[in-house]
């Protein structure tokens, strides 16, 4: 495996395993600029808004059943 493929997997391993905001912020630089599948934007300043943002996602993702997710054609 890659580099590039390494680091996608320990990512989508990390959602998975933690479900856990502080864990998953550790991916992204702040401030950082974030598209929704909707077509919004969220626009985080701090290390702190990114992981209460991504950990808004993780549990909204688990409640509605998401547990696992594969990337395709990366």
């Amino acid at each position: 495996m890659n580099t590039f493929e390494a680091f996608f997997e320990s990512y989508r391993s990390d959602w998975e395993a933690a479900r856990d905001g502080n864990r998953i912020a550790e991916f992204y630089h702040a401030p950082c600029l974030t598209l929704r599948a909707d077509g919004s934007f969220a626009s985080l300043q701090t290390k702190d808004e990114v992981a209460r943002f991504f950990q808004t996602v993780a549990d909204t993702l688990y409640k509605q059943g998401i547990e696992q997710w594969a990337s395709k054609d990366l």
